[in-house]
């Protein structure tokens, strides 16, 4: 079947998209494929509405840089950066999903990409899924976020009961809090 994206950019190096409203009805919002690279696209909202499309897609694309971006996807993956896809970055985007059999970002065979001050949620499933082959990606202030929203405020600690003390996520955060402050 014939795959189609409101934007698509195919081979296309060094294009900028910004404050645009990109949506697919049927098949992915914006695509990076065979060679696109070094593209940016900011303050711009990307939307999907299928199981098996995306609101942004990459394969065998590098270097793209995606920021202060809306994307979603509520049935399927928000975003699915795929084979070869490596060394692209999100960051200060918010990425949706709300489904229990996809993600809202999907990494597969895809390497060395960042995620950076972005807020990534999928309330039913996989925020994050990190699949075959994914290596070197980092993923900063997500982990903060997951930590922050199971705190629990009225009987302390993370998470539910037995609360054993957890180091490891204590000096995350303080990490975070010297990063940040």
């Amino acid at each position: 079947s014939t795959s189609y994206s409101a934007i698509l950019f195919y081979g296309a190096d060094r294009n900028i998209v910004e404050e645009s409203y990109i949506q697919s009805v049927g098949e992915y919002g914006l695509t990076f494929v065979v060679g696109a690279d070094y593209n940016t696209v900011s303050r711009s909202t990307m939307l999907a509405a299928g199981a098996n499309d995306y609101g942004l897609y990459a394969s065998s694309s590098d270097s793209n840089t995606v920021t202060s971006c809306y994307i979603q996807n509520l049935t399927g993956d928000a975003v699915h950066l795929n084979t070869g896809a490596d060394r692209n970055i999100i960051e200060q985007s918010t990425v949706v999903a709300n489904s229990a059999s996809y993600s809202a970002v999907w990494f597969y065979e895809a390497s060395s990409n960042t995620i950076r001050g972005s807020y990534v949620h999928n309330a039913l499933g996989h925020a994050v899924n990190l699949d075959v082959a994914s290596n070197h990606n980092t993923i900063i202030q997500k982990a903060y976020d997951d930590l922050s929203g199971s705190f629990d405020y009225h009987e302390g600690g993370f998470g539910s009961a037995p609360k054993f003390p957890r180091p490891t996520s204590l000096n995350l955060l303080m990490r975070i809090h010297r990063l940040l402050a």
